[in-house]
């Protein structure tokens, strides 16, 4: 299983993001998304990384988001 912050930092810049999107749990997730998109508004349009706990939460609020607009 690859890691997304191979680094360790902490935090994970876009070309981490997106050589890890290619990965099949992201990508299953990620199926309706535009993975730059989403990426762009956690990272303020690529000018700042995003920390694990930040991009967390981010999936888990768009995924709850995406479940809300299935049951309407």
């Amino acid at each position: 299983s690859r890691v997304m912050d191979e680094d360790e930092s902490g935090e994970v810049g876009l070309e981490d993001f997106m050589r890890f999107s290619k990965d099949p749990q992201l990508a299953s997730f990620a199926a309706s998304l535009e993975l730059e998109q989403f990426f762009g508004i956690l990272s303020a349009n690529d000018t700042r990384c995003v920390d694990i706990d930040a991009f967390v939460v981010g999936c888990i609020k768009l995924k709850g988001a995406a479940g809300a607009q299935k049951e309407d």
